[in-house]
């Protein structure tokens, strides 16, 4: 995947076209996520909902977050989520497609009626996003790893609106 990735980067970038000033966007949407580890997916009431806000400038690293929760836990006395804090490199690699690959630091948590925990660790993952709009499909996979805990895996797919900013 990196070697894919540096090799796409070698692309004429849209930020190295020009000596126009480019504005920053975010890109911020919904997502349902999937996790598996050891090459098996995690039963249904681990599914997670989420909400994620990347910032593009055009050929430039930008922050990358996520906030998940599992919406079935929510329905017993108990609380489950996780977030992931890190960086993106948007590339432009055809008109309406857009490759993030990321990495950053995973927190993972939880707590109900017997107490709480939670761990962190480090994920390394891409996504892409479809759309020549305002609106866009995203898909992503995330590979976690947690320290003495192993690792997991995270598909999501969702929607992304893009804000223009400054």
């Amino acid at each position: 995947m990196v070697t894919a990735l540096v090799a796409l980067a070698v692309g004429n970038l849209r930020a190295q076209d020009s000596t126009a000033v480019q504005r920053a966007h975010w890109m911020v949407g919904g997502s349902l996520g999937v996790v598996g580890s050891a090459g098996e997916r995690a039963p249904a009431e681990f599914t997670l909902i989420g909400v994620h806000f990347t910032q593009v400038k055009p050929g430039r690293v930008g922050a990358d977050i996520s906030i998940n929760v599992m919406p079935r836990l929510l329905t017993a006395p108990a609380l489950a989520g996780a977030a992931r804090v890190g960086v993106a490199l948007p590339l432009a690699v055809a008109p309406g497609m857009l490759l993030l690959p990321s990495a950053g630091v995973t927190l993972v948590g939880g707590a109900g009626p017997g107490g709480g925990g939670g761990t962190a660790g480090y994920n390394l993952g891409g996504a892409a996003v479809l759309g020549t709009g305002r609106v866009g499909l995203r898909t992503g996979l995330t590979w976690h790893r947690f320290k003495d805990e192993g690792s997991a895996w995270l598909l999501e797919v969702g929607l992304v609106k893009r804000h223009v900013g400054n």
